[in-house]
């Protein structure tokens, strides 16, 4: 649906393959979205991953210790997807969640400074777009547990409010546009959390 979304928003872009370029770390639930984003665009099937573009957007090793193929999946998240239900283990949400949002608290502070790689990363893409003639478009996908540092990094949420839960289920995403006037806004799941106008250079 997200794909969908941004073909129909972004047709100059999204409509045409070489416009844009789609990256994933290695991790199967973060390649899986990247795969049903393009099913969703439609026009191509291939992205970037593996450890270079690990080294990028694992930014947090703290929660990644899943391997490629894991099917090891919880009993809740198998009854929303409609899974068996056969391998999934049953565990309390609500502690887990506690759990989650303490760890990831503690992360966001301790740890905030690995956003810098990719912090960077956007600050080199949207010194290109700026000077792009041809408008284009880049994708990452990585885990929610990538995206706290960076947000935190970026002043765009407060760690003592914090709860894992305000960027999920399955659409923690932060989008920078950048428009024809020189106008550039940032957006986390959908609400606009700042526009700044860009000098002319």
């Amino acid at each position: 649906d997200y794909g969908k979304r941004l073909s129909m928003l972004y047709p100059h872009i999204f409509g045409q393959p070489e416009r844009y370029l789609v990256f994933s770390t290695s991790v199967y639930r973060a390649k899986q979205s990247a795969q049903a984003c393009l099913q969703g665009i439609g026009n191509k099937d291939d992205y970037h991953w593996g450890p270079q573009i690990d080294q990028i957007l694992k930014i947090n090793n703290f929660f990644i210790k899943e391997p490629n193929n894991s099917n090891n999946v919880s009993c809740q998240y198998a009854k929303l997807m409609g899974l068996n239900q056969s391998g999934c283990y049953e565990e309390n949400i609500n502690l887990y969640e506690k759990r989650r949002d303490r760890d990831t608290l503690r992360s966001m502070i301790e740890r905030h400074d690995m956003a810098f790689p990719l912090y960077n990363v956007l600050l080199d893409l949207i010194q290109l777009c700026i000077n792009e003639k041809n408008p284009k478009g880049y994708l990452f996908f990585a885990h929610d547990s990538t995206l706290a540092p960076l947000l935190y990094l970026m002043g765009f949420i407060d760690p003592m409010n914090y709860k894992n839960e305000d960027l999920l289920p399955f659409g923690a995403r932060l989008e920078i546009l950048i428009t024809n006037d020189r106008e550039i806004s940032f957006y986390v799941n959908g609400d606009l959390k700042k526009k700044l106008s860009l000098p002319n250079l």
